[in-house]
């Protein structure tokens, strides 16, 4: 195959153009999965005082520390906060969903009769799974 480029530095803003795009859907897609993956596990979560659910959080850049004193039963409003977030965040970074409370790992591993065992994990393979 054979191509001739007569304008190369058009055929360099071309290139440059396409790569922000590329770029720009490759953020909207990671940030729809990730909304998608907060949006189960809230909802999978278990809830007894609603503080597990409420303690869902998702920040862009850099893993979220600490402990939220947050009641959510419900769970649109952890929701809500999450995907405001996720809109403001800046483009191109990794974005955490995490749940920092010290029992977190043992309500994923089964602890509760609520959500079986591993929730998290299907939230993220259910999320992905368009994509493979």
């Amino acid at each position: 195959m054979k191509m001739r480029i007569s304008n190369l530095s058009e055929f360099t803003r071309g290139l440059e153009f396409e790569k922000e795009e590329t770029a720009k859907l490759a953020d909207t897609v990671a940030r729809g999965i990730a909304t998608d993956i907060c949006s189960r596990v809230i909802f999978d979560s278990p809830v007894d005082t609603g503080r597990f659910r409420g303690n869902w959080q998702v920040d862009i850049g850099s893993d979220p520390t600490g402990e939220l004193d947050r009641l959510d039963k419900d769970g649109d409003p952890t929701l809500d906060d999450n995907i405001a977030r996720m809109k403001t965040g800046p483009a191109m970074k990794p974005i955490y969903v995490v749940n920092n409370l010290p029992y977190a790992d043992r309500l994923n591993s089964g602890h509760s009769k609520q959500a079986p065992a591993g929730f998290v994990e299907r939230a993220i393979d259910a999320s992905v799974k368009p994509f493979k």
